[in-house]
């Protein structure tokens, strides 16, 4: 309660970096990235440009955070055990639905659901959240939360910034429905966010050699939404990072 300001547009500064205070995460937060990769390099060229261009707005750049313990935690997180009975809660409010539970959608031979996601889905079915293990993550994770609160305090700092990816997009395979999800992009950083439920904003940091745009995350404490917004907005206006994409129409008012 209380925590909602009256409107957000309060927070669009362009002189909201001044003397702030933002840590930086180099480490992959994710399991699956290539630091030896050529796009890693570009997308970190780009997060270090950022650094500088924030610095030179008056923010105070901590680099680097230590933070390997944490994120080492984060990572031996398993899935939630909610799938199951999510799903299941969701299809009874939907009477017209094709499947009623997901068992049903395991279970189909609906050729809209890949060979890959079929077989993620199984590994939910029957799981519970009285087991053990659920218990334990939910413990684990509740660490992460306070620990990570614990660096932000002891640094002073408003917000965290890491690359949203460490790699560019991957180009779907010919053979999508065997290989696996092409929506899965190795590299990602979202898992901090996704553990410890805190917020998160991406603001555009560039592009690499190909034309394909790099995101750079600004992640803080619960509440801070308004924070976040005013560190991105800054960066954002004073950049000018982004470029509408070529195969779409402009958004309206948009040049």
């Amino acid at each position: 309660m209380g925590q909602i300001p009256a409107t957000y547009t309060s927070f669009l500064q362009a002189d909201g970096l001044k003397g702030k205070r933002i840590g930086v995460i180099r480490e992959p937060i994710g399991a699956n990235t290539d630091t030896s990769a050529e796009d890693y390099r570009q997308i970190w060229a780009a997060v270090d440009q950022a650094l500088r261009d924030m610095a030179g707005l008056g923010a105070e750049i901590v680099d680097s955070l230590a933070m390997s313990e944490i994120l080492e935690m984060a990572r031996s997180i398993p899935g939630n055990n909610e799938g199951e009975a999510a799903i299941d809660r969701y299809l009874a409010g939907h009477p017209n639905a094709p499947v009623r539970t997901l068992r049903d959608i395991v279970l189909s031979t609906d050729e809209m659901v890949l060979p890959t996601q079929r077989a993620q889905l199984a590994e939910k079915l029957g799981r519970t959240v009285s087991e053990p293990d659920y218990l334990m993550a939910m413990l684990t994770r509740e660490e992460v939360r306070q620990r990570t609160l614990a660096v932000m305090a002891e640094h002073r700092l408003d917000a965290i910034v890491y690359p949203t990816n460490n790699h560019s997009p991957a180009v779907i395979p010919a053979d999508v429905l065997t290989s696996g999800d092409p929506r899965s992009t190795s590299g990602s950083n979202g898992p901090l966010s996704t553990i410890t439920a805190f917020p998160t904003l991406t603001a555009p940091a560039g592009f690499t050699a190909d034309g394909l745009p790099i995101g750079l995350s600004f992640f803080g404490r619960p509440y801070a939404e308004g924070t976040l917004l005013q560190l991105a907005y800054a960066y954002e206006q004073a950049t000018q990072h982004r470029r509408p994409p070529s195969t779409t129409p402009p958004l309206p008012g948009e040049i």
